[in-house]
């Protein structure tokens, strides 16, 4: 008896279904901006009415959590994208963490507002190391292989940082 393969079964969307998911992406983008600007004049504006000063709400305020808005929106719109172009799991990740990294770049080039810059500065630094653990994942590996590549990514990275904090110690001593 021959053992047959059977196909890789992979989830799948139609163009309109993708385009649905696009729209309901951005509104939910735009929702959710709008709710953290309003809970922080809320917020402010109590804080003020407390202490009987004047409400000193700027739109700066919101700019960090904004920042995490978008790179969650980008990262959705772009994992639609691939399962619509049906490539596999590994190959939707590396795809994803390559964008979100020029997203990352954008945030910490532009010259507006820090609260962009630090937590462009910040998801780069995560991007990049979850970045290094898919580029040594194949392309063509499902969730499974995927997810293992990564908690062994994970596991290394934490005994480099484990071991660095250690030796320092050690090495200040050595003078």
């Amino acid at each position: 008896m021959a053992a047959v393969a059977q196909p890789e079964r992979r989830f799948t969307l139609t163009k309109e279904t993708a385009r649905i998911i696009y729209v309901v992406a951005i509104i939910v983008m735009a929702l959710a901006m709008f709710l953290v600007a309003w809970g922080e004049s809320q917020a402010q504006a109590a804080e003020a009415a407390a202490a009987g000063t004047a409400s000193e709400f700027e739109i700066s305020d919101v700019f960090q959590p904004w920042s995490w808005i978008i790179l969650a929106g980008t990262f959705v719109i772009t994992a639609v994208h691939s399962i619509q172009q049906r490539l596999p799991f590994a190959s939707m990740i590396q795809i994803s963490l390559i964008i979100l990294l020029l997203v990352c770049f954008a945030m910490i080039a532009q010259q507006y507002d820090r609260d962009f810059y630090r937590v462009g500065l910040t998801a780069l630094i995560f991007f990049t190391l979850l970045q290094v653990g898919y580029g040594n994942i194949s392309p063509d590996a499902g969730f499974r292989k995927a997810m293992i590549g990564t908690v062994m990514t994970i596991v290394i990275l934490g005994f480099v940082v484990w071991l660095s904090i250690s030796l320092v110690p050690w090495l200040i001593e050595l003078g």
